[in-house]
């Protein structure tokens, strides 16, 4: 990919304008640039000048003439922290996790709700075994939450043994 630096050059130095990942948004910025010197007045140019594109110059007899550049830079965009990362490999003889209240619940109701109603989609089955949910009382939802509990004392058993099976290998 190619980065577009603007910049603009005098006899004593040079400034950068800005940066820009297009083309088109160089040459707009260079054109605004040029359109807001006060008492200066540019000639447009495009002409390849050792690699850089000379798009204006100042329209003066003065020895110290400014000219407008655009500079071409290949970059790779730098991986954040939150982009695309290296996938973690998952072991497969690591221990499942304690499924929660609702996920017991779900696995009970799934099929009933499916036979009843054979011509619904996947997320509409889901809707409805949400809803039964929440029309469960307390006492209700209690049964799943205690087999949930008794799900994640199996888990965490299972993963200390796991743990330490892991650290003696």
């Amino acid at each position: 990919m190619s980065l577009y630096v603007l910049t603009v050059e005098s006899v004593s130095g040079s400034q950068v304008v800005g940066a820009y990942l297009t083309e088109k948004a160089a040459k707009t910025a260079a054109a605004e640039f040029v359109e807001k010197q006060e008492g200066l007045s540019f000639k447009k140019k495009l002409v390849k000048k050792d690699s850089k594109k000379l798009m204006y110059v100042e329209d003066s007899k003065d020895a110290e003439k400014k000219s407008v550049f655009m500079n071409t830079v290949a970059f790779e965009l730098p991986v954040s922290s939150g982009g695309a990362k290296a996938k973690k490999v998952k072991d497969p003889n690591a221990p499942k996790k304690g499924m929660s209240a609702f996920m017991l619940f779900s696995n009970d109701q799934r099929n009933k709700i499916k036979a009843d109603n054979p011509e619904l989609s996947f997320g509409e089955i889901g809707r409805k075994v949400g809803e039964a949910w929440k029309a469960l009382t307390d006492k209700q939802k209690q049964v799943y939450v205690k087999k949930s509990e008794e799900d994640k004392k199996r888990y965490e058993s299972e993963m200390e043994t796991y743990t330490a099976t892991a650290t003696q290998a």
